[in-house]
């Protein structure tokens, strides 16, 4: 959806999907390892930069009356490569086995602006 973010601006339909999409991290993040556990926020954490406060309305009912915050491509695009890079480790994890497999990490949405160059807070 978030490739179509410019023209989807309906806030149920967000909310909608990421009530599902939340839901489904939720469920299968305590089988992964714990440098992963974040995924749920840090997914929630990137649409809701792209998309604003509908992003968070699974955890925060507050936010079900609130408008999506104004088209912003940069963010849009952050939020982008970090969900592609979530699938990508996803992947990786799950091709390896045993030890390695147990320590795998991925850096939480905050961690990887800074890391990435994208986003430094003053």
């Amino acid at each position: 959806m978030l490739f179509h973010a410019r023209w989807q601006r309906e806030p149920l339909l967000w909310m909608q999907t990421m009530y599902e999409v939340i839901g489904e991290l939720d469920r299968v993040c305590p089988q992964l390892p714990r440098g992963m556990q974040h995924l749920g926020r840090s997914v929630c954490h990137a649409v809701g930069e792209a998309i604003g406060a509908p992003a968070m309305a699974r955890t925060d009912r507050e936010m079900w009356t609130e408008p999506l915050a104004p088209y912003d491509p940069l963010w849009n695009g952050h939020a982008v490569a970090y969900i592609d890079g979530v699938m990508d480790a996803i992947a990786q994890w799950r091709s390896t086995s045993g030890r390695r497999s147990r320590n795998f990490k991925l850096r939480d949405f905050d961690d990887w602006l800074r890391a990435t160059g994208r986003y430094a807070p003053v």
